[in-house]
């Protein structure tokens, strides 16, 4: 929640920031607020003593929240384990409807004391650090789990010719809005509705693509206009690729038919190619951005998460750090923000 406006709820818990999820490392005694390293005291207005007693137990921390919104994961041992909350007494309307994230406080400074040891340098030496932000959570590589020659060979003797599934994952806006049309894809993905797709499909393989270009047929236009969940979903898609409604519909049914195949895998393609996306998105402006010549910004995957290194502040100008910094919350947000009813908050 915004600090300029703290909203009090009955259970009196006292929240200064927007937030999805809280996540308490007990063993590091580690808090963070959506992947942002931070503490009980900046997050809830609790003393420094008020925070050590709430990570001293499990059951301590979960008495702190008692029926709260907030959904906690305790990790302990490598192992999650997510405390039952009451949301239904105090939820907050608009979270439900959108998905909210804020750009607030920059990287703090801090800093860090090292003895250099030996006979001559005895004394400790301190230095100004900036700690690693986190974006997200890393995501391993997954692979198509049907490759894009046996899509082509599944739909039959048209497949080569209609959309060329290599594009996929390199259009922008596809990549932003592909957690929405991978829930629509399971919408239609049902016996009754592939079928209607199918019939389709064999239609469309008895057409002659050698002459000219054949934008629609009548079987099409009945889908379309019999089907909300088949409209919606090439309405959508139809944004991202200027194409004709028979390509589109290939693309549909190369999704389909892929999800129906293997509905865990395409999940985890999916949220990789979108991953690895705004990875490389996010490296290439870190490195536009670089204007030190001794040490720079750059990008890491470490601790099972994909972090921005920023240079200590000797090597880098305070307006350079702020732009850094700003930047990286952005491609935060890319990350968090995944459905069409997303909303990002930049507090000054």
């Amino acid at each position: 929640k915004n600090k300029k406006e703290q909203e009090l709820y009955e259970d009196t818990v006292v929240c200064n920031n927007y937030f999805t999820q809280i996540t308490v490392d007990f063993t590091k005694k580690e808090i963070k607020r959506d992947n942002i390293h931070t503490t009980m005291q900046k997050e809830f207005n609790v003393t420094e003593e008020q925070e050590n007693v709430i990570l001293s137990s499990q059951e301590e921390l979960q008495n702190f929240f008692l029926g709260t919104v907030f959904e906690i994961q305790i990790k302990e041992d490598n192992q999650i384990k997510i405390l039952s909350v009451n949301e239904s007494n105090y939820s907050n309307t608009n979270t439900k409807k959108f998905d909210i994230s804020v750009i607030t406080n920059p990287s703090f400074i801090k800093t860090s004391s090292q003895n250099i040891g030996g006979r001559f340098h005895t004394k400790p030496k301190g230095k100004l650090l900036i700690d690693p932000i986190s974006i997200t959570e890393k995501i391993n590589k997954a692979y198509i789990p049907v490759s894009k020659n046996n899509l082509q060979k599944a739909f039959g003797k048209n497949g080569d010719k209609l959309f060329d599934f290599d594009l996929l994952f390199t259009n922008k806006l596809f990549v932003s809005y592909s957690s929405t049309c991978l829930s629509e894809i399971k919408k239609i993905s049902n016996e009754n509705i592939f079928q209607k797709l199918e019939a389709v499909r064999l239609i469309i393989n008895t057409i002659n693509f050698s002459n000219a270009e054949i934008s629609s047929i009548p079987e099409l236009e009945n889908l379309n206009n019999s089907n909300m969940q088949y409209k919606d979903l090439s309405i959508l898609l139809s944004k991202f690729f200027i194409t004709s409604e028979i390509k589109t519909f290939s693309l549909i049914w190369f999704l389909v038919y892929m999800y129906r195949e293997n509905p865990e895998e395409t999940i985890k393609y999916f949220d990789f190619e979108r991953y690895n996306f705004y990875k490389k998105k996010l490296s290439s402006v870190i490195k536009s951005l670089n204007s030190s010549k001794y040490k720079q910004a750059s990008i890491q995957e470490h601790q099972g998460e994909l972090q921005v290194v920023i240079p200590e502040p000797k090597y880098i100008s305070n307006g350079q750090r702020d732009v850094l910094v700003l930047v990286s919350f952005l491609y935060q947000a890319h990350m968090q923000l995944k459905g069409k009813n997303s909303i990002l908050i930049i507090d000054e």
